[in-house]
């Protein structure tokens, strides 16, 4: 039985005139007839009874109508389900954020995305960048906001922000009333830092190398919001992105930096899906960058 035959069926049906249906059908009465016989042949049953001035529905003709109506309706709703997910305007889009993402770039870009492409559902969740390599290459994800390197020839991504480290200090730290502070003037510092395991663990350590100290640990913070209460306390003193920072604590910019702090966003080089390709294209164009770097 092809789809076809239905539509034909259901024409006739309702005009209950096959040179009506013919000329709604955009076909001339003959082969309009030949389908509706093919069609009960292929049945085995009698769907039309037919005389020279009226076509009438058989008993058999009337339920097979409403099932014919009903599979094309859901045709018709499944061809155009697949062209708005193809275009992107429906559908679920997997992502994973850095922490160090979240104060600024990622509420951004979810809220634009959604004005954007509304019947999207985003699934949104926080994911070390170590593991969200392993989680776009395996396509358990399909976006990534992590902090580079990304070495995956798998993967490419596109920087999206660029920002300044900044200290932060308790609002009552002697280095408070300048600004902006030399990063060596922190060298005898105690310091509130992310795990070793972290992206941003690795770059503060390499900042403070490159200005000829290793810093003092006193504290590893799993959390932004952990880490500037530690230092809101007086634990210890942080390095951070400029976006980061909180009303109990003093911001200040540091001087002899060799390093920005970089969020990018990041996909599977082979994944064409038109929510994925919708995102980055947003995540460009909010970065106004042209090309995505690999």
């Amino acid at each position: 039985m092809e789809l076809h035959h239905l539509r034909y069926f259901v024409a006739v049906a309702e005009e209950r005139h096959f040179g009506r249906a013919a000329s709604r059908l955009g076909l001339t009465q003959p082969p309009l007839s030949y389908h509706i016989r093919n069609l009960e042949s292929e049945l085995h049953v009698q769907l039309l009874e037919r005389n020279s001035r009226h076509v009438r529905l058989t008993p058999a003709g009337r339920a097979f109508l409403d099932h014919a109506r009903r599979a094309l309706d859901e045709v018709e709703k499944g061809s155009d389900l697949a062209c708005r997910i193809d275009r992107g305007e429906v559908g679920q889009l997997r992502l994973g954020y850095k922490a160090a993402a979240t104060s600024k770039i990622v509420p951004k870009l979810l809220a634009e995305y959604r004005r954007l492409c509304p019947h999207v559902k985003v699934i949104a969740q926080h994911v070390p960048a170590a593991r969200q390599v392993a989680a776009l290459r395996d396509g358990d994800l399909d976006i990534g906001i992590l902090v580079p390197p990304i070495r995956s020839k798998e993967l490419d991504f596109a920087v999206i922000q660029r920002e300044s480290f900044v200290a932060v200090l308790p609002t009552d730290h002697p280095l408070a009333v300048r600004d902006p502070i030399p990063l060596e003037a922190l060298s005898g510092e105690q310091f509130v830092i992310w795990p070793r395991h972290a992206t941003m663990h690795d770059a503060v350590m390499d900042l403070c190398r490159q200005s000829g100290f290793i810093p003092s640990v006193a504290y590893e913070a799993r959390s932004e919001a952990i880490l500037l209460s530690l230092v809101a306390e007086g634990v210890g003193i942080a390095i951070l992105p400029g976006s980061i920072g909180s009303d109990r604590t003093v911001v200040r910019q540091l001087t002899g930096l060799q390093t920005e702090f970089e969020i990018a966003v990041a996909w599977r080089r082979d994944d064409h899906s038109a929510s994925v390709r919708s995102f980055v294209a947003l995540a460009r164009t909010a970065a106004g960058l042209d090309r995505a770097r690999a």
